[in-house]
């Protein structure tokens, strides 16, 4: 891929990001490795694992994790 190209398609995706963070009130982090969902809504804290399922685009899901 060319280096523009790919800034191109970053500076996308992070647009994506920042609108649903920002329409869905909560922000992404990353702990231990892995996605963490926080609710910036909510009064009292609610923080979850987050994991992209799916082989490709046209089966992706976003899934919370519980750790047992």
């Amino acid at each position: 891929i060319e280096i523009s190209k790919m800034i191109n398609r970053i500076d996308q995706i992070l647009a994506n990001l920042e609108c649903a963070a920002v329409d869905g009130g909560f922000s992404l982090s990353v702990k231990d490795g892995e996605i963490i969902a926080k609710d910036l809504l909510s009064e009292e804290p609610l923080e979850f694992i987050v994991r992209f399922t799916g082989e490709d685009i046209s089966d992706v899901a976003v899934k919370p994790l519980t750790k047992k």
